[in-house]
């Protein structure tokens, strides 16, 4: 008979001869993969190929009078019941094997799933405020100023005066007390520093010269000498007396150095140099919208003359918003007042002892007005007024 021609599986496959799938003249057709279906996950027509084959031969009963026949000269008798067997050619395949090109691609693939695994995700959005600039002010002498901005300011008059002040709120508060002394010749110098407002939660800090007895918190004394150290509510104020500092004056340098650190809060620090009658001061901190003799911190030194602090804060603390106990009495010398006579021009005289008339009562305190007004901008007022002694 003719011979049929079958696709069979090993052990693994489970499919051996069998189902046949369709005949053409007798002979079974093979489909490929298609006869191990699910033994390469679906995909045998496209990944999959036989790992080896087995041609063998043998008869297979198909029933009485359905042999096939073979064309010759003539019929033959072949004997009894062999028209019912026919020839079969089975093909055995040995197990199945994945093609070079799809294990590239599986490759591809599980490259491609671990990149968007691994591929780093976008955090959240934060947006930072920017950090506000942080400047210094410097106080020396008889006390000159160099403010924030960089520009110079002189108060020779004596009076209670503001050297930082928040302008949205009270949150940071710095008075300064300006005392003529035998030094200066009647001329202020800084005698004593105060230091007050929200962010310390309402303490208040006082240091001044050695003269006037050891610093205070709340009225109490602290820091009673060298290497001492005061925490005010459990460290958000630091307080700490040693002789270490770069001074503002380097005149000042043959003197014996006494200095208070301040750690405050919001970013401010204070160094106090202290003097047997006068302090200088250094003040760091950032831009918070301030304002007073220090300057406004805005970028600008030309808005920062002691003309232009006064028209802004006026020539002196109010009495409500002083940190001190209470005013000074103010001080003015007859060289001072023969100063005023002889350099200020006539105009610019009167023109400040209306304004200062308007804000002060006291005839001392509107003298003292008068020629800061007239020589807030001049460094050497010291020099000057030796020569009306």
């Amino acid at each position: 008979g003719a011979v049929r021609t079958f696709m069979m599986c090993d052990a693994a496959g489970a499919e051996l001869g069998g189902r046949s799938q369709g005949y053409v003249s007798g002979v079974r057709v093979s489909r490929g993969g298609a006869g191990c279906a699910g033994q390469c996950g679906g995909a045998e027509a496209y990944c999959c190929e036989s790992g080896g084959t087995t041609r063998l031969t043998h008869w297979s009963f198909v029933g009485e009078g359905r042999g096939n026949y073979e064309s010759s000269q003539a019929y033959n008798f072949v004997g009894e019941g062999q028209g019912s067997w026919i020839q079969e050619e089975v093909i055995q395949h040995h197990g199945w094997q994945i093609k070079r090109a799809c294990v590239a691609l599986v490759v591809l693939a599980a490259a491609a799933v671990l990149a968007v695994l691994w591929w780093p995700l976008p955090g959240p959005t934060t947006t930072t405020a920017p950090k506000a600039p942080v400047g210094v002010c410097l106080l020396w002498g008889d006390p000159h100023i160099t403010t924030f901005d960089g520009a110079t300011a002189n108060y020779y008059g004596a009076n209670e005066f503001w050297l930082v002040k928040t302008t949205r709120d009270d949150s940071v508060r710095i008075q300064a007390r300006f005392a003529g002394t035998a030094y200066t010749k009647g001329l202020a110098a800084t005698q004593s520093v105060v230091i007050g407002g929200h962010f310390l939660n309402g303490h208040v800090i006082e240091v001044g010269a050695l003269d006037t007895g050891p610093p205070t918190v709340d009225r109490v004394p602290v820091l009673p000498g060298l290497g001492t150290e005061h925490a005010i509510d459990s460290g958000l104020a630091v307080l700490r007396y040693d002789t270490v500092g770069d001074l503002p004056d380097k005149a000042a340098s043959a003197f014996p150095r006494n200095i208070i650190h301040m750690d405050l809060p919001d970013s401010v620090f204070i160094d106090v140099f202290r003097y047997k009658n006068y302090i200088d001061l250094r003040i760091r901190m950032p831009s918070l919208h301030i304002d007073g003799a220090c300057g406004n911190f805005n970028g600008s030194p030309a808005d920062d003359t002691t003309d232009s602090v006064f028209s802004r804060l006026g020539p002196r603390v109010p009495a409500g918003e002083l940190l001190f106990r209470h005013h000074a009495a103010a001080q003015v010398t007859d060289a001072m007042r023969r100063m005023v006579t002889a350099s200020c021009p006539p105009t610019r005289r009167r023109q400040a002892q209306d304004w200062c008339r308007q804000r002060l009562s006291s005839p001392d305190e509107v003298e003292g007005c008068v020629y800061n007004k007239c020589f807030g901008r001049n460094e050497h007022a010291l020099h000057a007024a030796q020569g009306f002694r």
